[in-house]
């Protein structure tokens, strides 16, 4: 007798199709969104300054509300906040480093 042998119906059979083909319909659906297209990544940057300023009393819309500043604002991108950062950083473990090369030199 063979183990592996069943008996099935039509409505089983139907199910197990329809199920298989879910299963490979989701699958293929969520690997082709697994990745971000550079193309779309470029596109967004296209239309973000990496730096706006707004004078005051210069209104400008934006997704909350009107914003009217009322002294002369800079606003950075991410991108360019992070390098600012970045750059600060630098500069202060740089200057940490000379500090202690001086007080170094001084205590010989």
């Amino acid at each position: 007798m063979n183990a592996f042998k069943t008996t099935s119906t039509p409505a089983k059979t139907r199910s197990r199709a329809c199920a298989i083909w879910a299963i490979l319909l989701l699958s293929s659906l969520l690997t082709g969104c697994q990745h971000a297209s550079p193309a779309a990544v470029d596109s967004r940057r296209l239309y973000q300054p990496s730096v706006l300023r707004l004078a005051p009393g210069q209104a400008t819309q934006t997704a909350d509300g009107l914003h009217i500043p009322q002294v002369f604002e800079i606003w950075h991108s991410d991108a360019r906040f992070r390098a600012l950062e970045n750059s600060y950083h630098d500069a202060l473990a740089a200057n940490l480093a000379l500090s202690a090369q001086l007080t170094r030199a001084r205590a010989q």
